[in-house]
């Protein structure tokens, strides 16, 4: 009696649907490792900028003797200043730690005399410019007084702001071109991915900086 084996291997259909499914995996993968990234691109730019907002609070109110890099003056403020550059379209990517020095202080070397006026107005030293990266841009800021008054959303009044810290104060003040020159309850700062993701840095009149803030309010406080 003969005995016959048979012995069966993969057909080319199911080689390419195994392919296939191993494509569409590897392909959300990548996608979802993509997303991640980027997500987390954003987050540490949001937490990069708190933390100069941090350093120019640090150098405010420990400036109370003559600070290297201002020309000699003492008690000088510190602070940041972001400006729009136009059209929504064109992109912020940098902001500055700048010196408030200027004007001068009227009382001349007394031991309490502020120079400064709150704002950078040109003439005040940059202490240094930081360039976003990947990507990321500030796509928008706000300031609030009971209502908001941004760059481009909210009546699209403001130009610029600045945050400025001053010894022996830890709150700022907080300053825009669309409100006069008072100091305003807080400021929202933007930023916006290449996907269109937003997170907010938001600082208050109180001192508070908050990176991982969401969604702006009227509010005084960051949500």
């Amino acid at each position: 009696m003969e005995s016959t084996s048979t012995s069966r291997g993969f057909t080319i259909l199911e080689l390419l649907v195994v392919l296939g499914i191993i494509t569409v995996i590897t392909a959300v993968a990548i996608t979802s490792q993509s997303s991640f990234n980027k997500s987390l691109v954003l987050s540490n730019t949001a937490y990069d900028l708190a933390l100069s907002i941090r350093s120019a609070q640090t150098f405010g109110i420990g400036s109370r003797l003559t600070t290297p890099g201002v020309g000699g003056v003492s008690n000088a403020g510190y602070g940041i200043y972001i400006k729009k550059n136009g059209l929504q379209s064109t992109p912020i990517t940098t902001y500055t730690i700048f010196a408030d020095i200027s004007p001068a202080c009227a009382g001349g070397s007394l031991p309490n005399c502020k120079p400064g006026n709150g704002i950078y107005d040109g003439s005040d030293p940059i202490i240094q410019t930081f360039t976003l990266g990947n990507g990321v841009k500030i796509s928008d800021f706000c300031v609030y007084d009971g209502s908001p008054h941004c760059a481009w959303s909210s009546g699209s009044s403001a130009s610029s702001v600045d945050i400025v810290f001053t010894r022996p104060n830890a709150d700022p003040v907080i300053k825009s071109d669309a409100t006069g020159g008072n100091s305003e309850q807080k400021a929202y700062i933007t930023l916006m991915s290449t996907q269109g993701t937003t997170r907010y840095v938001c600082v208050t009149s109180m001192g508070v900086i908050m990176p991982t803030a969401t969604t702006p309010t009227a509010s005084a406080n960051c949500p």
